[in-house]
């Protein structure tokens, strides 16, 4: 992921000293969420998405600094070493990447299928399935899939069916979907927007991006599809959902997203069939079903990466500011609980088994950990 967005409007009070000083301030009328510690190493300036894979406790954040997955145990807030390190592109500089340094860099989205093992978006156009078991370098890489051989920038954003054995991830800056098989780690297909960069033929004639690029997935078991955030152009264009079928690889709905500027960038599935979708603006409660917007919330304007955690029932928004910011907000009813402003970024994960709260800082001083409590 990782856009530039601009810092949106929100008011920030104390909640306690302890949270004032070590990760900013948050609503006064809830002090539910607590900074507990910084986790450190790693240290990190360049990271993206992060995800925790629940049955085990386990946290990992793709880390560009250090060009690797950070494996930390979430049960212990305790950092275990490196997964892979040294096989991704890291950092590249703007001015060595066509597309601008965030193009071309890597690692970026990372998820964990059923036996264990990690996939992760790179900066050169490939996803790499590495076995989990940390320090082990170069030696931990199962395999290196390219999604389409005329790619030249980064795999991003992906999402996992585990009921198909399919995942599901964008080339952003090119234009395109590639769908991949677990079980033979091979590509197994792919959707190609009309505005696709590579000279593909379009899956869909007139059917292009919204000019934003591609941005993240969510399987979601209840309908057996695919739903894929495809930000806007703001003003020049409205953002929408695409809804794909994972067999078939068609796409067989798009939901707009009006009044969602530059987004959806992140996405997450919450409970009662809603999502919630990241806009430059505010965030946006939208229904899987049909797409009809629920509700439309400005205090947590700016967002990148969203998780829902069923240990608590809230949405965590990872908002890379200036100044970052962690949003907060009740799944259930759709109530922004709190705003914590000071450290982290715009990447954000929870475990559910303890509800920890995971938020790495951009400053390199390590992750932030939140405790969620009633």
């Amino acid at each position: 992921m990782v856009r530039h967005k601009p810092s949106s409007l929100v008011v920030i009070v104390a909640v306690t000293t302890l949270l004032a000083l070590s990760a900013g301030s948050a609503s006064a009328s809830d002090k539910s969420i607590t900074f507990t510690k910084t986790i450190t190493p790693p240290r990190t300036t360049s990271f993206d998405i992060s995800w925790v894979e629940n049955s085990t406790g386990k946290y990992f954040l793709a880390d560009r600094t250090n060009k690797a997955v950070d494996l930390v145990d979430a049960t212990t807030d305790t950092f275990r070493g490196y997964i892979g390190q040294g096989v991704f592109v890291g950092r590249i500089p703007p001015a060595r990447c066509a597309g601008g340094g965030n193009t071309c860099s890597g690692p970026d989205g990372v998820l964990t299928d059923d036996a264990g093992l990690v996939w992760v978006g790179d900066g050169d156009s490939t996803i790499k399935v590495l076995h989990p078991t940390p320090n082990t370098g170069a030696a931990a890489l199962i395999k290196t899939i390219k999604t389409d051989p005329r790619g030249k920038f980064r795999a991003d954003e992906l999402s996992y069916d585990p009921a198909d054995q399919l995942i599901l991830i964008a080339n952003d800056a090119e234009g395109f979907l590639t769908f991949i098989d677990v079980k033979s780690q091979r590509v197994a297909g792919h959707f190609y927007y009309s505005d696709n960069t590579l000279g593909a033929t379009p899956s869909i004639p007139g059917h292009p991006t919204a000019g934003n690029g591609l941005e993240q997935s969510v399987w979601v078991p209840q309908t057996g599809l695919f739903y894929q955030a495809v930000p806007a152009n703001s003003p020049l264009t409205v953002g929408f959902i695409d809804v794909f079928d994972p067999l078939t690889e068609k796409l067989v709905d798009s939901f707009p997203m009006p009044g969602c500027d530059n987004g959806p960038t992140g996405l997450a599935l919450g409970p009662n069939q809603k999502f919630l979708g990241a806009c430059d603006n505010g965030a946006a409660s939208v229904e899987v079903r049909h797409g009809q917007r629920h509700k439309f919330l400005p205090d947590v304007a700016g967002a990148d990466e969203i998780w829902f955690n069923p240990g608590d029932h809230n949405f965590y928004l990872g908002i890379g500011g200036p100044p970052a910011k962690l949003g907060v907000v009740d799944a259930n009813n759709n109530h922004v609980v709190t705003v914590i402003s000071g450290k982290g970024g715009h990447s954000v994960a929870a475990y559910a088994g303890n509800n920890h709260i995971f938020d790495p800082d951009r400053n390199g001083i390590g992750i932030d950990v939140f405790q969620s409590s009633p």
